[in-house]
C-alpha cells in the first residue's frame, strides 16, 4: 500500500510542478509583450519630437 500512495504523491507533485511552470511560462510570455509594448510607444515617442 505504501509504494501506491507514494506513487500517487509523485505523480501529485509532478502535475503541481508542471501547473506551476506553465504559470511562470505564462506570466512571462505576458511580461515580454508588454515589455515589447512599451518600448514601441517609446520609440514613437522619441520620433514623434525631431
Amino acid at each position: 500500500m505504501d509504494a501506491i500512495a507514494g506513487g500517487r504523491e509523485r505523480q501529485e507533485g509532478r502535475l503541481v510542478q508542471q501547473a506551476f511552470q506553465v504559470k511562470v511560462r505564462t506570466f512571462a510570455n505576458q511580461f515580454e509583450l508588454e515589455d515589447k509594448g512599451l518600448r514601441q510607444r517609446l520609440a514613437s515617442l522619441e520620433f514623434e519630437h525631431l
